[in-house]
């Protein structure tokens, strides 16, 4: 149903993938982790993405995570291509990554949307996990692209005061495959208003 491609940049654990074909259910601690929410490197059945109704998110960045990872988790076999298809310009000040989505929150409503889906879906359980690791991972991604003092506040602050409380992290407890310094991290962002984190580091 899914096929991933090989990438130094969009695979992150592929030994955590291993080798053959999987079922969403035995790569459950890491099927968040191991491989970028981006769509381009994967290959789908037509039947199945038909068959799903998954689609992609209307938004202006961050608009494949919940159709990328809901097709995973939906998926009944997964592979990894270890070919490569395609090159990736990455660095690009001018794109859309690079950019305009600098200010956007975009990457909070995809993951509620993953969040709500895995609900609707009663597999949130069996996937919470990865499902922890990958919101906090993104968030914290985010949260270091803000260089200017202005715009950083104002994304601690959305942090600090709903982002994470409404994704119900508060009590979220790290795993041999979390990042533990993205973790602890999070965890002052949590706990510490802006002030204090600025004093404290």
């Amino acid at each position: 149903d899914a096929c991933v491609m090989k990438s130094d940049y969009v695979l992150k654990k592929l030994e955590w993938f291993g080798d053959g074909i999987k079922r969403a259910e035995e790569i459950a601690p890491y099927i968040f982790d191991f491989s970028e929410p981006c769509a381009w490197n994967k290959f789908y059945r037509t039947s199945f993405i038909k068959k799903s109704g998954i689609e992609f998110m209307s938004l202006k960045s961050t608009n494949d995570l919940f159709f990328s990872y809901m097709t995973l988790v939906q998926a009944e076999r997964i592979c990894v291509c270890k070919k490569q298809f395609l090159y990736y310009r990455i660095n690009n000040s001018k794109s859309l990554q690079g950019s305009s989505g600098m200010s956007s929150t975009d990457f909070f409503l995809a993951i509620k949307k993953l969040k709500n889906g895995l609900f609707d879906c009663h597999v949130l359980k069996k996937f919470e996990t990865s499902f922890y690791n990958m919101a906090l991972g993104t968030c914290y991604y985010n949260f270091c692209r803000r260089k200017e003092e202005k715009e950083f506040k104002q994304f601690y602050d959305a942090i600090h005061g709903y982002m994470l409380q409404d994704l119900q992290m508060e009590g979220y407890i790290p795993n041999e495959y979390t990042d533990k310094y993205i973790y602890y991290e999070m965890h002052k962002v949590m706990n510490l208003n802006y002030d204090d984190y600025i004093e404290f580091e």
